[in-house]
């Protein structure tokens, strides 16, 4: 009996002591409820005239190349997230020798379960040592008011660009930017290989490029070897192009493109995108 009080006591003592270190975990880690949570915050900014609070969100920090966008605007009258607002993305560079340009943008649209505005900007350089980036909102109420909010924006290269830029062959006034959408997260296997296809008109407008031929064409360089059941891009609309790629292993791959007009006129035949996983 003694035997039993002297081993029932300390296994109580543990029984509790694990308990209590339970307990105090769940209360010290309540869920995040917060569907944005995931993503990066780009800016919180006022926007006074309107009295609206301006989140800017981000998958990742911003890069050059093809960017998701996500805008939240509070009303602070009622400190209500407004459904649907009104917003233009109006992004600009403005270069340190006094010149200005825009991106190309895929204006948003609205996301209901995460009740934001979600559009696309295709950064084409970096903000470092050249100039600034202006992410400029264009913001209008129900009663038709508008306000343009301006915010100063960090773009980055990536170590693997992925953007690039080029002279048509074929059209030598024509300078074409072509930027990587997928694969984000890279695996072994099939992959979707999606592209964007902008063209610089004037240093404001960057319309799409539809009805192009794109050949894809991947190699590992130091592996001496490609994979098959590879499918080219084809125009989904919008200047998008969706294909498949298949990485049969991991490691450094060279994913060469050949663009060319829909009547088969060379573009581009040395273009290529590093993907590394």
């Amino acid at each position: 009996m003694k035997l039993f009080k002297t081993l029932l006591i300390p296994t109580l003592a543990l029984v509790f002591f694990t308990t209590s270190c339970k307990k105090e975990e769940t209360q010290d880690t309540p869920p995040n409820n917060d569907p944005l949570s995931e993503y990066v915050l780009i800016s919180e900014t006022p926007a006074s005239t309107l009295n609206y609070t301006v989140k800017v969100y981000a998958q990742e920090d911003l890069f050059v190349g093809y960017n998701y966008i996500l805008v939240q605007v509070t009303d602070n009258a009622t400190g209500e997230i407004l459904d649907d607002p009104d917003v233009m993305f109006m992004p600009i560079m403005e270069m340190n020798s006094g010149m200005m340009h825009a991106c190309p943008v895929e204006q948003p649209t609205y996301n209901a379960s995460l009740k934001v505005m979600e559009g696309t900007i295709t950064f084409v350089m970096p903000s470092m040592g050249q100039g600034k980036w202006m992410l400029g909102l264009k913001l209008k109420n129900t009663a038709g008011t508008e306000e343009e909010v301006k915010i100063e924006v960090d773009v980055m290269d990536k170590a693997e660009p992925q953007l690039f830029s080029f002279i048509s062959a074929h059209d030598p006034n024509q300078r074409v930017f072509v930027a990587l959408v997928h694969p984000k997260m890279p695996e072994i296997g099939i992959n979707d290989f999606e592209v964007v296809v902008y063209e610089r008109q004037t240093m404001m407008s960057w319309p799409a490029v539809e009805m192009l031929n794109i050949e894809i064409d991947p190699e590992m360089p130091t592996m001496g070897h490609g994979s098959p059941n590879n499918e080219h891009p084809t125009d989904i609309g919008e200047g998008h192009y969706l294909g498949k790629v298949n990485f049969t292993m991991s490691g450094y791959w060279k994913v060469n493109m050949k663009l060319m007009t829909s009547t088969n006129e060379m573009m581009k035949d040395d273009a290529f995108f590093d993907i590394t996983f």
